[in-house]
């Protein structure tokens, strides 16, 4: 940490800048740099924790296959019955929502609201 400082230091002091605009701007830099470096250190850790789950999740597959029950079938077909009375309810008020507007402009952002917002 002492020579990144050092370095900043340097370049900045070759730079020619003024005493208050150097010291902002090595204080500044300093800390970015420091802070861009933990943030990479916390998403390299979070990457392998994730590549640690899935490898997990592969070698233990076998066992979850001999409790297979019916509540698989039920929590299946529950949810396909909810997903599709959500898909008429919403189909329909996008219905009534587009006889009202009176805009292409409006046009435009009600299909971004409702029909494209999955996609996004």
């Amino acid at each position: 940490m002492k020579s990144i400082s050092i370095y900043l230091s340097f370049i900045l002091h070759k730079m020619d800048l003024p005493g208050p605009i150097q010291d902002f701007l090595l204080v500044f830099l300093g800390s970015s740099l420091i802070l861009r470096g933990m943030g990479v250190l916390l998403i390299y850790v979070g990457a392998i924790n994730v590549l640690m789950l899935f490898a997990m999740m592969f070698m233990n597959s076998s066992k979850y296959y001999k409790d297979f029950n019916l509540w698989t079938i039920g929590n299946d077909l529950t949810s396909l019955v909810c997903t599709n009375f959500n898909l008429i309810w919403t189909t329909r008020s996008n219905q009534i929502i587009e006889q009202d507007l009176i805009s292409n402009s409006q046009q435009i952002g009600n299909h971004l609201a409702t029909h494209f917002f999955l996609p996004f």
